[in-house]
């Protein structure tokens, strides 16, 4: 649709968009309204009963006696553990993140991104996780998808800034698919027109329902920044499913050394760190 005033007014949105037209240049983004509401609520009672990975012990990837990722541990990642602070900073929203392939892990590497992460991956089968498996399912007829982050706002003040998915790792021409859920939440969208964010050209912000899923291909996510703000009210839990179409695969052995290299690499900035406040201690 050609763009209008009525996609930016914080509303909530009515009806489906194939796409947003503005100054000549097609934004390749399309929302279906509560599409997947019923499957999507299926999907989170499922994964809302798991328990939380420890804050205090190191995340530890979920291989079987086979050598196979399993679903067995899988636990979410809370925004306060240590593996998923970003500079330092604990971020203000929960994770998981899950797979179908058994052989090894794909990963999805955006701003942020430390590679203890990796290992909270697991795999969803059709016995532990027979719901999540059957909108995995459905959002594969809408594009291709092999990696999904499910994220948990716990309230209005739970949030994720604006932002481009990183592509380095996904695969050429690929798109990505998000579907709401939880107490309908502003959805925004902008171009990336201004060296500041929040200057930047808003093309879209509205309010979501759950089940409503948006599609945007690889073209117009390097050219926009999106996300879901702060929200002032009695803003009740929501959350996402994001499904993308990931190339770089690894083996269980370069995730254990990659890992390994991670620890290293931060305990020498930790001891780099203690010798410079030791010497300006001395010089004090």
């Amino acid at each position: 649709m050609k763009w209008n005033q009525t996609l930016v007014d914080g509303g909530e949105l009515t009806h489906d968009i194939d796409c947003i037209k503005l100054n000549g240049v097609i934004y390749n983004i399309e929302i279906q309204l509560k599409k997947y509401e019923k499957e999507v609520n299926k999907m989170f009672g499922e994964l809302l009963r798991l328990k939380n990975h420890s804050n205090k012990k190191n995340l530890k990837l979920d291989v079987n006696s086979k050598g196979k990722l399993s679903g067995k541990r899988a636990r979410w990642v809370l925004g306060s553990n240590p593996a998923l602070h970003y500079r330092g900073n604990e971020l203000k929203r929960h994770k998981v993140w899950f797979q179908e392939n058994p052989d090894g892990v794909y990963l999805y590497k955006y701003t942020g991104w430390q590679k203890v992460v990796s290992n909270a991956t697991f795999r969803i089968g059709k016995k532990r996780f027979p719901e999540t498996k059957a909108l995995v399912k459905l959002m594969k007829r809408k594009c291709k998808q092999n990696h999904w982050i499910v994220t948990r706002y716990e309230n209005g003040d739970d949030y994720i800034g604006m932002h481009s998915d990183k592509t380095k790792t996904w695969r050429k021409d690929s798109k990505f698919q998000v579907i709401k859920w939880g107490h309908a939440r502003i959805f925004r969208i902008t171009l990336i027109d201004h060296e500041e964010v929040d200057k930047c050209t808003v093309l879209f912000e509205k309010i979501l329902p759950a089940g409503t899923s948006i599609v945007v291909d690889m073209k117009t996510n390097e050219i926009t920044r999106h996300g879901v703000p702060v929200m002032k009210g009695n803003v009740g839990i929501s959350g996402s499913i994001v499904g993308r179409d990931i190339k770089t695969f690894v083996t269980f052995k370069e995730i254990k050394k990659m890992c390994e290299q991670a620890k290293r690499d931060k305990l020498k900035r930790l001891q780099l760190k203690q010798l410079k406040r030791a010497k300006a201690l001395k010089n004090n």
